[in-house]
């Protein structure tokens, strides 16, 4: 994962006009109206947080769609006249100056989006987070939740009952090691893979994972 995060940095060092045009060819701006995001957005979340560049989700037609602002700045959570949001956390393509990619955009984070994160730790606090399409491999995230687990166990207040989120996975089996991880870090695990499809799952989904 770690060279993951080297290898931009690298291309950004050498060659900064290279390095946008390979994050805008690789990345289309495509925006439509996404079966996943309809299906996403029908939940009615408190907020959603995601660490995708693109605009598939504000993009959607579902009409629970005009409730939420695009939060892709600290500014913009000051700006906000709505009352539930669209968290981008790792920026939007639209402006490639916002995007988290490269190995300084994580280590500068903390610092650059104050707001930003300081908002996302008081939804952890007293949310539960449906993690969709997500392997907690992402840096920030994972220090917001280790943050979290360490003020949980300094206040007292680990009950395992009570976890940080569930994560959707759809594996024909969960390791040993993949339960562990996560649930030392208070996740929990909901496996879908063997979860009896709906009747009533929309024609355009057709991807197998996404009709489960």
């Amino acid at each position: 994962t770690d060279e993951f995060l080297k290898i931009p940095q690298h291309v950004f060092n050498k060659d900064k006009e290279l390095y946008n045009h390979v994050l805008t060819e690789s990345i289309p701006d495509v925006t439509t109206d996404a079966p996943l995001s309809s299906a996403i957005l029908d939940i009615n979340p408190a907020h959603i947080i995601t660490t995708n560049y693109d605009q598939l989700l504000e993009t959607s037609k579902h009409i629970f769609c005009e409730q939420y602002q695009v939060i892709v700045h600290d500014k913009d959570l000051l700006n906000a006249d709505k009352g539930k949001y669209i968290i981008k956390m790792h920026g939007d393509l639209s402006e490639p100056a916002s995007i988290v990619l490269k190995e300084q955009d994580y280590l500068d984070y903390s610092q650059k989006h104050v707001l930003i994160e300081l908002f996302v730790k008081s939804l952890l606090t007293d949310h539960i987070v449906l993690f969709l399409g997500y392997s907690l491999n992402d840096y920030n995230i994972k220090l917001i939740i280790s943050w979290l687990n360490y003020m949980r166990s300094q206040n007292g207040a680990l009950d395992e009952d009570r976890k940080v989120g569930y994560l959707i996975l759809d594996q024909k089996t969960v390791d040993d090691t993949q339960s562990s991880y996560f649930d030392s870090n208070n996740i929990g695990v909901i496996n879908i893979n063997s979860i009896p499809l709906i009747k009533e799952i929309p024609t355009d989904l057709s991807n197998e994972t996404g009709k489960r």
